[in-house]
């Protein structure tokens, strides 16, 4: 379990180990407080923290110092999920020394974190019996193998992972979501969820979803998602990112909890095709006996251009 920070956590206090505690405690103590993990000990986490004091026998300062801090791990250790919780986990990509793409001042890092924040908070107010862990709170780095080990080590049903993209050519943009390159069909249908709720959102494009060997991916157990919201380096993109934000948070949080409710089947008279070397959307139509426009409806693109390893929806004719 997490260490005993050296110094006594009390109001005024901030931080990673803040953080922590307000997860242990909304998970410890019963029914919840309903913390905001958001490293900040305000009034409400001393309150927590007494009642915390109080039920396992401790003096009720409402200060967690090592003995309370001893205390909440050890009741950590023993509090699971109560039965019929899902658990979902938000990876902000990046954080710390590891900046992802940079655009002038702008920071891939801070936009992801700032978008998974406001995901958490949206699941939290509408999510039922719903599980929150976040990959990181703030700017700390992480590796890509110890964010995968948090969902493993934690059952998690559904593993999403927050990005920005960019490219040299600055006219690039759009919205696309990743799934690994072997993903059973349930992970598509939670991918198309989230991308499409951002895309009715407003986007400039929607890129589709694509099939990616990305490690958080591969190595995560759970079905998962690698979401790129824009590209960084297009100025346009960042400004749909700002004016669209609270839109983009709620639709992903909205397809996360529509993900973690379905059964990850994909109703008729759909089915999904990954694109292969050679095809063109006309010879992929063609192919199925549709049209383009049908095809590009269905997905909600905006271009007719397709690349390998992209999963597109074919309707049932």
């Amino acid at each position: 379990m997490t260490p005993y920070p050296g110094t006594a956590l009390q109001v005024g206090s901030t931080g990673e180990s803040v953080r922590i505690m307000q997860e242990y405690l909304n998970a410890i103590l019963q029914p919840s407080p309903h913390l905001t993990e958001d490293g900040v000990f305000g009034p409400k986490t001393k309150a927590a923290v007494i009642a915390f004091q109080q039920q396992f026998g401790l003096n009720p300062d409402g200060i967690t110092g090592p003995l309370t801090w001893a205390e909440i791990m050890r009741q950590a250790a023993y509090s699971p999920v109560p039965a019929g919780t899902k658990t979902v986990v938000i990876d902000p990509g990046h954080g710390g020394t590891d900046w992802g793409a940079v655009h002038y001042y702008r920071k891939e890092k801070d936009d992801n974190l700032r978008l998974a924040q406001a995901v958490h908070d949206v699941l939290e107010a509408h999510g039922q019996n719903l599980q929150i862990i976040m990959t990181r709170y703030d700017d700390v780095f992480l590796t890509l193998a110890e964010r995968s080990a948090l969902s493993n080590q934690n059952n998690a049903d559904l593993f999403v992972s927050i990005h920005r993209n960019s490219s040299e050519n600055r006219s690039a943009n759009g919205v696309e979501n990743f799934v690994f390159t072997a993903a059973p069909t349930p992970d598509v249908v939670y991918a198309y969820n989230v991308l499409d709720g951002v895309v009715d959102a407003g986007v400039q494009s929607n890129r589709g979803v694509k099939r990616g060997n990305f490690a958080v991916l591969r190595n995560t157990r759970a079905p998962s998602m690698l979401l790129e919201v824009g590209f960084i380096s297009n100025e346009i993109d960042n400004q749909l990112f700002d004016q669209n934000f609270d839109a983009y948070a709620t639709a992903i949080a909205y397809g996360i909890l529509e993900s973690l409710a379905g059964t990850g089947e994909l109703p008729p008279p759909f089915f999904f095709y990954t694109v292969v070397s050679g095809d063109s959307m006309q010879s992929i139509a063609q192919h199925y006996n549709t049209t383009e426009a049908d095809i590009m409806a269905l997905n909600k693109l905006t271009q007719n251009t397709v690349v390998v390893g992209q999963v597109l929806k074919i309707p049932v004719v």
